[in-house]
């Protein structure tokens, strides 16, 4: 099987990353953007409520077009790891 990796051409790439340690009200802020306490949708907008990308604020939309790799890195660094995997607390 050949596997060839193909680069999209709207992935966000910021150079640099400044993370601040989030605060409660980020998190509530996300919780209600998103209507989740978990997740991938959560930590984007968390990030975009804490993080500085090349120096700008960003919405969640294009937090949202990071890479995989790069995203997580950042949720860790957000100290939110655990919350992309975690369920929400409407599932059971």
């Amino acid at each position: 099987m050949k596997v060839t990796k193909v680069e999209k051409a709207d992935v966000f790439s910021p150079e640099e990353v400044a993370v601040r340690e989030a605060l409660v009200e980020d998190l509530v802020n996300a919780e209600r953007v998103t209507g989740k306490s978990s997740g991938f949708e959560f930590i984007a907008a968390v990030a975009a409520s804490a993080c500085m990308f090349d120096g700008a604020a960003q919405p969640v939309e294009v937090v949202m077009k990071m890479s995989a790799d790069d995203f997580l890195s950042l949720s860790d660094a957000l100290g939110l790891s655990e919350s992309a995997t975690s369920q929400s607390e409407s599932s059971t």
